[in-house]
């Protein structure tokens, strides 16, 4: 029986607008560079800027695979995927399904070099998606900050800035603001 290389997993975590994707797409380039395959993966429901890659803010893009929701674990156990794979960039983790045990499949068994990004939280300050249960599996964890839009300073959260109820409400700069804690409730 072939050895499966040890695999590694990259958690990048962080507000809205602290560069998250920036990162990622930054990452993806430093791969490709060094001549690995590198594949991207970013979530359906998010059409804000592009159905067909990762885009920042800042409107930095590099191609990806959509994947819906409940996709991610089916994708990582095709064969052709694998083969084809060295790194594996997953943008907007929190909103997939199966995320732990997908990310436990590609690193742990397919020995794949994986690089997750999403927020630290939801706007409720609540954990949103499964990224918090890879902290504890990750071998580097990178945790960004914004700048508060109310006083500059670094931000950790997230501040949701209409009425809307809804845990997963897919907006911008239109729906969310970098807040500090001190500006968080203003």
């Amino acid at each position: 029986m072939t050895a499966v290389a040890c695999g590694r997993l990259e958690l990048i975590l962080g507000p809205m607008f602290s560069g998250k994707t920036t990162e990622i797409i930054r990452r993806a380039h430093a791969h490709q560079s060094e001549g690995r395959n590198v594949t991207a993966i970013r979530y359906t429901g998010d059409t804000r800027y592009s159905r067909n890659s990762i885009v920042s803010h800042n409107n930095i893009s590099f191609p990806a695979i959509s994947v819906e929701k409940d996709g991610l674990f089916k994708l990582a156990q095709e064969s052709k995927f694998i083969a084809d794979t060295d790194v594996i960039l997953i943008d907007e983790c929190h909103f997939f399904e199966e995320l732990e045990t997908t990310i436990d499949h590609l690193v742990d068994v397919m020995g794949k070099h994986v690089v997750v990004a999403g927020l630290n939280g939801s706007y409720l300050q609540q954990n949103f998606g499964e990224q918090h249960k890879l902290v504890c599996k990750t071998d580097d964890i990178l945790h960004l900050l914004a700048k508060c839009k109310k006083c500059d300073g670094p931000a950790n959260f997230t501040k949701r800035t209409v009425q809307d109820s809804n845990i997963v409400l897919i907006g911008g700069s239109d729906k969310y603001e970098p807040r500090c804690r001190i500006c968080l409730n203003i």
